[in-house]
């Protein structure tokens, strides 16, 4: 068990160099059993069920005083132990969350990663089509092959004329 005061880890949990957190599952499960373990501990005493008679320190007034400061000062005590035990099964139910999350956000990030990917190659994939050009060169093959006098290369007579010269028609 770790000593009374406020808990702080050793050391901070080791990252990769893009400052990921590595998830130990095995460290996460003794912790929350320790929680555990420490919250039905404190829910299992019987610190509460004290019975303190107002003559159980004498008969006079100071004793029956110092029977009423005592019942006080242990329900002060008891209650403090319940917010104990309510603060161990909140972190424990905060540690299973933050497990549960990081699990949630490496799937969320890998579903990304894959559409990104996808996104990506579909882009790729887009930018090698030459449908325009293709097409273009399918009609002056099925147009112009039934003009046996048009060059197919640039659709001009041959034999020359004002539509098409040796520069190109330019």
């Amino acid at each position: 068990m770790f000593p009374p005061g406020f808990y702080i880890p050793d050391e901070v949990p080791p990252s990769v160099g893009d400052g990921t957190v590595e998830i130990d599952p095995a460290a996460l499960e003794k912790l929350r059993k320790e929680l555990v373990d420490a919250a039905e501990l404190l829910e299992s005493g019987k610190f509460r069920d004290l019975e303190l008679a107002d003559n159980a320190f004498g008969g006079r007034p100071s004793a029956t005083e110092l029977g009423h400061e005592h019942r006080t000062a242990h329900r002060i005590i008891a209650d403090t132990i319940a917010g104990v035990t309510s603060d161990l099964w909140g972190y424990r139910d905060g540690v299973q969350q933050f497990e549960t999350g990081m699990t949630t956000v490496d799937d969320v990030a890998a579903a990304d990663l894959q559409k990104e990917q996808a996104a990506v190659e579909a882009l790729a994939g887009a930018s090698t089509l030459n449908d325009g050009e293709n097409s273009y060169h399918n009609s002056q093959r099925n147009n112009l092959s039934d003009q046996p006098d048009v060059t197919p290369a640039t659709g001009a007579p041959e034999g020359g004329s004002d539509a098409g010269s040796e520069d190109g028609g330019a």
